[in-house]
């Protein structure tokens, strides 16, 4: 294995890593909302919850090459 190649298994593992910790906060984030009753909180959390969805959709395509800038 070179080490373009080393680098770029260590940079997925690390993108799979992240892009699974965002996931595990989206879903703390959902079940947030319906334990509080303040809808600014609400609104908060699920806002947060859809910018992160965004962002795990971008380390997808990362992980997968899907993106021209995202290509070697």
């Amino acid at each position: 294995m070179n080490t373009n190649t080393a680098n770029r298994t260590s940079a997925n593992t690390s993108a799979s890593r992240l892009r699974n910790s965002m996931e595990d906060l989206v879903s703390q984030l959902r079940s947030e909302i319906n334990r509080v009753d303040e809808p600014r909180a609400q609104a908060l959390f699920e806002t947060t919850a859809e910018a992160l969805r965004g962002l795990i959709t971008a380390f997808e395509h990362y992980e997968e090459g899907q993106e021209a800038a995202f290509r070697r």
